[in-house]
């Protein structure tokens, strides 16, 4: 076969060697257009899952730590721009592979647990079996857009079969690379920067972040109940035993923990009345956070004899509810918030 030959039928015209398993500069043509929109494809996925992070992080409060979450958006900031930018395809395809089959785990490992959201796409809930699909779509479309191996050997100048001047880059494959990993640390970085920090507010023990008051009720052990003012009914919860649970209407942790308490107060209740004493002991009054809800969907509904609250609604708070605290004339003995709160082991 003459080197003329060679060039039209795509293999190399030196050796003769095709530089695809395909047998046509279409089929390889085809097969590097597949590849770039599958790319394409995964860095909006990234992208997206990055921005989201960003806007949770900027709004909100203490979600994995600072770093931590400045981390997450660089690295997918970082990633998703390689994919587009390009440089070191077949790294880039190791890379975006190696990535998704870390997030299968972790997907399938929060689907197995139970869990109400993936985390993924910041303050967006999704459902980290749907997560799960996707995460294994995208491994799969890795896999079958590149055949299994990625074929960055072949210069990018012999797709199409014909030999010719390739369309470069302005610049190399090292500087898109560093700019792609520059773009995502700087990302990272701002978000580092600007996200709210906790300073000390106004209202004494809380702590404020931007436009929010901060309940940190691990801080709280040995003082005082420092929401006293800020409850209607927080002259009445200086005195006595107290366990106060802070709920928001529209929490489903708080919907599970509620029950709990309340279940509780009816067994004190009962011992106490058993004993013949007055003293009600150990007294559970729930307080609502704002936005307060309506009553069709207010969680307490049904629930007969107990002791409820609001918390003022002229500031903006922050809390991983439900807030759970033990408090004795005043002064908090226990205190817990979150998962934590949906059953009665912190009070050991």
């Amino acid at each position: 076969m003459s080197v003329a030959e060679r060039v039209l039928d795509g293999s190399d015209p030196e050796t003769g060697a095709a530089p695809y398993k395909t047998g046509s500069a279409v089929a390889r043509t085809a097969d590097y257009w597949r590849f770039r929109m599958v790319q394409i494809g995964i860095s909006f996925v990234v992208m997206a899952a990055a921005g989201l992070k960003a806007q949770q992080a900027l709004d909100e409060i203490g979600l994995g730590g600072r770093w931590l979450r400045a981390g997450e958006i660089s690295v997918e900031v970082g990633l998703g721009l390689w994919l587009v930018i390009g440089g070191f395809r077949r790294a880039a395809w190791w890379t975006t592979l190696g990535c998704f089959c870390c997030f299968v785990c972790i997907a399938l490992y929060k689907s197995l647990s139970g869990a109400e959201s993936c985390g993924c796409f910041g303050a967006v809930k999704v459902n980290p079996r749907y997560t799960l699909v996707l995460d294994i779509g995208i491994v799969a479309a890795l896999l079958w857009a590149r055949g299994g191996h990625p074929r960055s050997k072949v210069p990018d100048a012999e797709i199409g079969g014909v030999r010719r001047k390739p369309r470069r880059w302005p610049f190399g494959e090292i500087p898109r690379a560093s700019l792609a990993a520059a773009l995502g640390l700087v990302a990272g970085v701002g978000v580092w920067y600007f996200q709210p920090r906790a300073t000390q507010a106004g209202v004494s023990g809380l702590e404020h972040a931007g436009k929010w008051l901060v309940l940190a009720p691990e801080k709280w052990l040995a003082n005082r109940f420092p929401l006293v003012g800020e409850i209607d009914i927080g002259p009445q919860l200086a005195r006595g035993q107290w366990i106060v649970v802070l709920y928001h209407a529209d929490c489903d942790t708080c919907r599970k923990a509620i029950p709990v308490y309340a279940a509780l107060e009816a067994g004190s209740r009962n011992l106490e009345s058993g004993r013949g004493r007055e003293d009600p002991g150990t007294r559970v009054c729930y307080v609502e956070m704002p936005p307060y809800a309506n009553a069709a969907d207010d969680p307490l509904r049904g629930i007969e004899g107990i002791i409820r609250g609001r918390l003022s609604d002229r500031h903006e708070w922050f809390a991983t509810t439900p807030v759970v605290v033990e408090m004795s004339d005043g002064l908090i003995v226990r205190a817990a918030a979150g998962e934590a709160a949906t059953n009665l082991k912190w009070r050991k």
